[in-house]
């Protein structure tokens, strides 16, 4: 009989080109009764030896499931002495036991400025408003400050302190950029009696000498 959409449940093409409907048992439901089966690609074939895997279907699919890949990206083929090991992934995070979740999103990380050095005017004392008077630096105490030519390390002048107890000192801008962090500097002095000339820093807290 032709086959017919109303009248059959399915229907199959003849070589010859005519269409055949057929009916299909049913249950006492109603409902239809049929199997499905996967046809393979390659004909069956009939072998002599050995049965392992050389003789199975060369279409057949066998499916590896692992669920631990904590050691790590980076194997391209699979390798018993690293079965926890796997090729690459793109956003997966595989760090942990039995999971396999998606990785970390992305995130902008900002690199901390680094402070500049903290700078000293006219640290060579070059700079003079009179033969007493340094141009960037403070003078306190009892003592006498003159310019000096004679005695300086390098440059054209010197300060020389004389007759009694004084500081000479220099408000450096320090911020916060600071705080915990080393300073070094360095001074050269001399004084004709050891320990009379000393050098340090004051951060508001402590002095340092």
């Amino acid at each position: 009989m032709t086959y017919k959409f109303a009248d059959h449940d399915i229907g199959i093409t003849r070589t010859s080109g005519t269409n055949v409907g057929l009916m299909l048992l049913r249950d006492r439901n109603g409902n239809p009764l049929y199997k499905e089966y996967a046809e393979p690609i390659l004909a069956p074939q009939r072998f002599d030896g050995t049965p392992d895997i050389s003789f199975q279907p060369p279409d057949r699919e066998v499916p590896i499931i692992l669920d631990d890949f904590r050691e790590g990206f980076g194997q391209r083929i699979y390798d018993t002495a690293e079965p926890k090991r796997y090729y690459y992934t793109i956003n997966g995070d595989a760090r942990f036991k039995g999971e396999f979740i998606l990785g970390p999103l992305a995130a902008t990380v900002t690199k901390p400025s680094t402070p500049s050095d903290p700078t000293i005017t006219d640290g060579n004392l070059e700079l003079w408003d009179d033969a007493a008077t340094l141009t960037n630096w403070t003078e306190t105490g009892a003592g006498t400050l003159s310019r000096d030519g004679t005695n300086q390390e390098q440059g054209t002048f010197c300060a020389q302190m004389a007759a009694g107890a004084m500081t000479v000192y220099q408000d450096v801008d320090s911020t916060n950029d600071y705080a915990g962090v080393e300073v070094v500097f360095t001074a050269r002095g001399y004084a004709t009696v050891a320990g009379r000339a000393r050098v340090g820093v004051e951060d508001g807290t402590t002095t340092l000498r």
